[in-house]
């Protein structure tokens, strides 16, 4: 690949990744409310619960905008650094 194309494809990553996070942002909130009501209706076993309390969490962060800020600073960096390899 030459250097061209493969800046292009690290941009193209980089602008999916940032509407993905925006995505996640804005349904952010309803995520955690499905994954709540999930965790309490499988009450009886609980590694179920804790797997539904755990992307409870994950989608609860994605509603912080300094979260999500840090978050595609990270991901957009392995992005990075993996194309220029």
């Amino acid at each position: 690949m030459t250097g061209g194309a493969r800046r292009d494809k690290v941009l193209v990553e980089l602008i999916v990744l940032l509407m993905l996070f925006m995505i996640l942002y804005v349904f952010s909130s309803d995520l955690v409310w499905l994954m709540e009501s999930a965790g309490n209706i499988s009450s009886g076993i609980k590694p179920v619960k804790a797997f539904f309390m755990f992307f409870a969490y994950i989608f609860w962060l994605f509603s912080d905008i300094k979260a999500d800020i840090i978050m595609y600073m990270i991901g957009g960096g392995t992005i990075i650094l993996n194309g220029r390899r």
